[in-house]
This record gives C-alpha cells, sequence and structure tokens, in this order.
C-alpha cells in the first residue's frame, strides 16, 4: 500500500525501503513518521516531524523469545512507559503502567480472526473502542494501522474482519 485515498483526497502517502518495510508515514502532507528496525525486522524507533527536521517519538524494547513480542513502548516525548503482556499465541492481552497507583491501563480481547474488543482494566468494554495510550500493536502483537484498521504483516496487509 503506498497511500491511503478517502473521499477522493490522498490523506496519507506511505514509504518502503528495499526489504518492504514500512520506513516513512507521511500524513496529509505535514506530520512525517519514520519507522527504523533491527535485523528482526521489529521497529525499535519512530520520529516524528514536519519540514525535513525529525525528533525520536517513541522507542521500543522486544522479548528476546518471540519476535512479535513487544516488552515496553516507551514515549520520548513524556513520561509515558507502557509494559505489555501476551497469551499464549503471543496477542497482546494489558498494557500496564508501573508509574500510576492502578498498574492496569487497558485489556484487548479479540475474535478468532483477531477483531480487538477494548476493555477498561475491570474487563468491562471500553465505551470507545480505541485504545486510551494509542496502542497499535495487538493481535499477534504486530501493529494495526490507526489510519487503515489493517493488520502490518511484513510482506502483506492483514484485515481483521475478513480473516485475510
Amino acid at each position: 500500500m503506498a497511500q491511503v485515498v478517502s473521499g477522493g483526497v490522498d490523506t496519507m502517502d506511505f514509504e518502503y525501503d528495499g526489504l518492504h518495510r514500512r520506513i516513512q508515514k507521511v500524513d496529509n502532507g505535514s506530520s512525517t513518521t519514520g519507522y527504523y528496525y533491527n535485523e528482526q525486522w521489529q521497529c525499535i524507533l519512530e520520529s516524528e516531524g514536519t519540514g525535513g527536521s525529525e525528533a525520536a517519538k517513541v522507542v521500543y524494547i522486544w522479548r528476546p523469545h518471540y519476535v512479535d513480542a513487544l516488552a515496553v513502548r516507551m514515549r520520548a516525548d513524556e513520561d509515558d512507559e507502557h509494559f505489555f503482556t501476551h497469551d499464549a499465541n503471543f496477542n497482546v492481552t494489558a498494557a500496564v503502567e508501573e508509574a500510576t497507583g492502578d498498574p492496569m491501563v487497558e485489556r484487548y480481547a479479540y475474535t478468532p480472526y483477531g477483531e480487538a474488543t477494548y476493555l477498561e482494566e475491570n474487563y468491562d468494554v471500553a465505551t470507545a473502542q480505541v485504545s486510551a495510550i494509542g496502542n497499535e500493536h495487538l493481535y499477534t502483537g504486530r501493529r494495526t494501522d490507526p489510519e487503515t484498521g489493517l493488520q502490518l504483516n511484513r510482506y502483506r496487509y492483514y484485515h481483521q474482519q475478513l480473516g485475510r
């Protein structure tokens, strides 16, 4: 996917490197997000900027036992650090914030094909079905693109409602 068009208007453009990893997202021609990877295809840094200047935005730390098992996400511009728990299929099941008095921030449940349901810390279904902390790593630990609703699976995109 090279661009997203909504209502006949180009809303965002994507760039990929020679290994087919997304390396840049330009939103409405104004904001640019850069993605930096290690040799396991794990995104380790996101940068954001406008007008040619970029600054670190998010740093990711991954677990060593599985390539898509996210351990920690740290936002560079704020005191925002979240730890992630997984089930046996490496689906992200909860986000934990150690800095607050109530560490469980949000939970996630999935349909058999990976459509996420966002839950409150007490397992009640959240009113807004989006991540309150901006978490994009969900089903099988892979990133779900908030703009398209598609999951990025290295060489292909996956649509959870269609199961393909």
